[in-house]
């Protein structure tokens, strides 16, 4: 996302592994880049919820506001984006984003390894413990 803002009542989480996946679309590595690795790894790996203020304080968001004041604020920003020189904002977001080449190959590895997880029985104990409403249980 170019721009993340949040609502006061936001949460912010990341429940792969609570699920019996494994994260996809570059979130294990664009998360890291965004909040830190302590933060990521406590996100990724022990379900941590992060609330709309802890997302603006470790990076993920920018501003929050009021549930009564996110659209106007929002749609605020966007004439304000549509409004600036379309080449310069192109080659700023080029340049933002320069250096995250790997990000495809990235990408791609999440990918199959998801589709993998999708396949396990992890993911089925995952399923059918909520189905049934109990705990997981892994071997």
């Amino acid at each position: 996302c170019d721009l993340v803002m949040a609502a006061a009542g936001a949460t912010f989480s990341t429940p792969f592994v609570q699920l019996g996946l494994v994260p996809e679309a570059g979130s294990s590595m664009l998360l890291p880049a965004a909040v830190g690795m302590a933060v990521a790894n406590e996100m990724l790996l022990a379900g941590r919820v992060l609330d709309a203020t802890e997302a603006v304080n470790f990076g993920l968001a920018s501003r929050v506001f009021s549930s009564a004041d996110l659209l106007g604020k929002v749609h605020a920003t966007a004439i304000n984006v549509a409004a600036s020189a379309p080449n310069s904002m192109k080659e700023t977001k080029g340049l933002i984003r320069h250096g995250r080449d790997q990000m495809l190959e990235h990408m791609q590895k999440e990918s199959v390894l998801f589709a993998a997880q999708l396949k396990s029985t992890e993911f089925a104990e995952v399923v059918q413990a909520k189905m049934l409403k109990r705990m997981p249980i892994f071997d």
